[in-house]
């Protein structure tokens, strides 16, 4: 019998799953600041994860109150996708990567969840130490420290696992060009800590 194969339609990303590799096409870029794994979660839920199993997982952060998940099909431009909202109660938080890790490890979650949650922060860490001049202790994130992005990551690591993949392969990223707004002041696109990351990586 031949693998099953699903392939799932956002107005972001595109996901071609056989088996357990996953394949992104990647539409819309990738940011630090800019929460793009909630672009990550949203076709992950359309390859047979039910909401509920996920929601039931989510949990398992154990922050309570202080956030709420909305799951939704939703139609654009004729292409059918999920849509993943993160609702919070904070603004403007900033945390150091310590007080991250700190939840992730007093949370419900599996191990291998917490670790490559883990991974990915200490990731964009490097990063932002890097341009930022400072040390991994000293470094605080704005907008990817907030309560939305770490909700945003957690669920992309636990949908990762669910579905039990174990190769991830992505098309080149799109960096976009022009500025944004964010807590620094007005940046450039892609921003210098994103430019950090992508060292290496084809564009």
């Amino acid at each position: 019998m031949a693998a099953p194969v699903g392939v799932v339609h956002s107005p972001l990303t595109v996901f071609n799953f056989i088996g357990t590799p996953f394949k992104i096409s990647i539409v819309a870029g990738a940011g630090t600041g800019i929460r793009p794994w909630s672009h990550f979660t949203n076709p992950e839920l359309g390859l047979g994860i039910s909401k509920e199993i996920f929601l039931e997982e989510i949990k398992k952060l154990n922050l309570g109150d202080e956030f709420n998940i909305n799951i939704q099909e939703k139609n654009e431009s004729g292409i059918v996708g999920i849509k993943v909202e993160v609702i919070t109660k904070e603004v403007n938080t900033h945390r150091h990567l310590s007080d991250i890790y700190e939840i992730i490890d007093k949370s419900s979650l599996n191990d291998s969840v917490k670790e490559n949650a883990k991974k990915i922060f200490m990731v964009i860490a490097e990063a932002e130490t890097k341009v930022h001049g400072t040390t991994i202790d000293k470094i605080h994130f704005h907008e990817v420290g907030a309560i939305d992005s770490i909700v945003d990551v957690v669920s992309a690591c636990i949908l990762v696992d669910l579905l039990c993949v174990d190769k991830i392969y992505a098309t080149t990223v799109p960096v976009g060009s022009g500025f944004v707004k964010c807590d620094h002041g007005l940046m450039p696109v892609p921003a210098p800590a994103t430019i950090e990351i992508l060292k290496g990586v084809p564009i």
